[in-house]
């Protein structure tokens, strides 16, 4: 009898285990706004929370894709549920802004190893055709989790407290990650006697541009000068939306008269827009390749800054729906550097892409506060036209990297 094949079930409880992991940990977004209370600390000492997860990431993500390897995927994201768990019984417990930075050291853990990169591995595992629209299927997932769970943290938070929010949250994560976990995820298909999807194809049905297999086979990924340039790119990525949706919670409220819980239902549509159109990006690999979804999503990410800045100046509904359409595009941005690494680095991708992941959170824990000492010392408006740029920096160095392995296939 043949046994059913696993596969399916692995990309589910991935898609389903971001959706649920990523939009807790974003939660923050929507809690800027009374945690300075809770914790009776100012924003600078909240937003020093944030440093503290990003330089903790950093660290971690450089272990990810060996200890991934080591005790497989299904495992990493066991650890995951009962970090996440943690995370949220510190913040419900105690109202100590030090108690807050110990949190974000343990979610910095979950987020390394047991999300993004270990649910895009986990997947990749499993399948070879499919791969691309899968992964991006889980990469919305994370935007639809971010949707849903800052629109009910807007109203529980109204409702209940902080306390009282996290406290739901945390036995809801551990008991939600820990059987998706246990009932859905599997570790690599050998191990069950099965086979990828696709396996004997000998061409994978993602990414057109097919950019560089060859290019970095057998190479050290430190001795890859893509991997570098790619690391310039990666640094700044996290900051191409970051900006637009850590602010709206604070920013609407300030200039355009709305309510916390108005605000974050705004952030909630924009993040639901952002996810239906990262469902898509394998489509629009398959029709504009990867350099042309690149410049299609890093331009919705510039003018959305460029539009908040409008907006600041002279609020108004129409300026804040085009704000929601060109974030909406340009947050897939974000996760094609997920995108970018299998087709790049090949066989070596789950060692290169939680490295490079790493740098993101680098760089988000080294100009996020960059960004918030603007907002407070020259105002909102000249963060996100810093922000603006930072979306030309982050596009620039990814197109030379990709631009290089081309070259390097074609000699």
């Amino acid at each position: 009898m043949k046994t059913k094949f696993y596969g399916y079930s692995v990309a589910v409880g991935a898609i389903l285990y971001l959706f649920c992991a990523w939009g807790m940990i974003n939660v923050t977004n929507v809690a800027y706004a009374v945690f300075p209370e809770y914790f009776h600390a100012n924003l600078a000492q909240i937003t020093l929370g944030v440093t503290i997860y990003c330089v903790a990431c950093f660290i971690f993500s450089f272990f990810a894709g060996e200890y991934q390897a080591k005790i497989g995927v299904k495992k990493s994201m066991m650890i995951g549920a009962v970090s996440m768990a943690i995370f949220c019984f510190i913040i419900a417990s105690f109202r100590s802004i030090y108690a807050f930075y110990a949190a974000q050291l343990v979610v910095a853990w979950a987020g390394s190893t047991a999300m993004h990169a270990c649910c895009t591995l986990a997947i990749s595992n499993w399948f070879v055709e499919k791969r691309g629209t899968l992964i991006s299927i889980c990469m919305a997932a994370a935007t639809f989790g971010i949707a849903a769970y800052q629109f009910v943290a807007g109203k529980v938070f109204v409702a209940v407290g902080v306390s009282k929010l996290y406290l739901y949250f945390g036995i809801f994560e551990f008991a939600a990650l820990m059987l998706i976990a246990l009932f859905l995820i599997r570790d690599e298909p050998a191990k069950y006697g099965q086979r990828p999807l696709g396996w004997n194809n000998t061409q994978e049905s993602v990414h057109t541009d097919e950019v560089a297999n060859a290019a970095v086979s057998n190479v050290s990924i430190y001795k890859n000068p893509v991997f570098w340039i790619m690391m310039i790119g990666f640094i700044f990525s996290m900051l191409c939306a970051a900006a637009v949706s850590a602010y709206t919670t604070t920013v609407l409220p300030s200039f355009g008269g709305y309510t916390l819980d108005s605000a974050a239902a705004v952030l909630s549509v924009m993040n639901l827009a952002g996810g239906v159109i990262t469902m898509f990006v394998g489509t629009f690999l398959n029709t504009l390749g990867l350099k042309g979804t690149m410049i299609l999503t890093g331009a919705g990410a510039f003018i959305a800054n460029i539009l908040m800045y409008v907006w600041i100046g002279a609020p108004s509904t129409i300026l804040l729906i085009l704000v929601g359409i060109t974030f909406a595009i340009g947050m897939p941005f974000q996760s094609m550097s997920n995108m970018i690494s299998g087709p790049v680095f090949g066989d070596q991708a789950y060692l290169a892409n939680p490295k490079l992941m790493a740098f993101s959170n680098a760089g988000y824990s080294l100009f996020f506060p960059v960004l918030g000492a603007i907002a407070t010392g020259a105002g909102f408006g000249p963060a996100y036209l810093a922000n603006a740029v930072i979306c030309l920096l982050t596009v620039i160095p990814f197109l030379i990297g990709l631009s290089i392995a081309e070259k390097k296939k074609r000699g």
